[in-house]
């Protein structure tokens, strides 16, 4: 039995329209974002409305990431919706684009989950407070060096052992800092839990900030960690 076009195209097409659906959203959840922090963080708490105000550390790094998730899915809908066309765009420059947006999700994500448990790291571990800080410091280039092999392996070598070993390369760094993410996420958790029995114990000398963070940390966190399944089948398909 054979396909008819519009059969092979279909699968396409409902990942072309789940992309676009994923970069709206995306573009909603920044209208939110925006109008969020202008109207409880800035004018709530009585504060001028200035860029500074609007843009703190913590908030830029949340505009950040989801203006990177609207590049990925913005630029995979491009890519997948042109790739029949004259007007197709060489896949090594959009690989590459996507490929750098859903890698610097990643130092993004660690950076605000040490934006988030940073002073409970300090109330809990004090003395490991400045060793976290360092390794945060160093995600951006322990993961951008994921990528930068990716779209050296799109070139036209004369041996085609060069773009297999620079493939090799860029899957051997995702894995390892893959582990790494799930070992921060797992230290994050042991962090928000330790500081709530604590708090069972001080029951006076608690913050309340500290104690929402550390109950929606703990949730958020096991989030996350619910892609360990398929991080290591991932390594198990890859390195067995």
């Amino acid at each position: 039995m054979r396909l008819t076009h519009i059969e092979i195209l279909s699968p396409m097409l409902s990942i072309v329209h789940a992309s676009f659906t994923m970069a709206s959203l995306s573009i909603i959840k920044l209208i939110w974002l925006i109008q969020f922090i202008v109207k409880h963080e800035v004018i709530g708490e009585g504060k001028k409305l200035t860029l500074q105000n609007v843009f703190t550390p913590f908030s830029t790094i949340l505009f950040l990431m989801i203006t990177c998730l609207f590049c990925l899915y913005a630029v995979k809908g491009i890519g997948l919706l042109l790739a029949d066309t004259e007007e197709s765009i060489p896949r090594g420059i959009l690989f590459s684009i996507e490929h750098f947006c859903s890698t610097a999700v990643l130092p993004c994500y660690v950076y605000y989950s040490y934006l988030r448990a940073g002073p409970i790291f300090d109330e809990v571990y004090p003395y490991t407070s400045k060793l976290v800080s360092r390794m945060v410091k160093l995600a951006p280039l322990l993961y951008f060096a994921q990528w930068i092999p990716f779209p050296l392996s799109r070139i036209q070598y004369k041996d085609p052992q060069v773009s297999l070993t620079l493939n090799f390369i860029a899957d051997t760094i995702s894995a390892v800092n893959g582990v790494l993410l799930i070992l921060f996420d797992i230290v994050c958790l042991t962090v928000f839990i330790q500081y709530l029995r604590s708090t069972q114990i001080n029951e006076g000398n608690t913050d309340s900030r500290f104690l929402i963070i550390s109950r929606y940390g703990i949730m958020s966190t096991i989030g996350a960690l619910s892609s360990l399944g398929y991080f290591l089948e991932f390594l198990w398909c890859f390195f067995v």
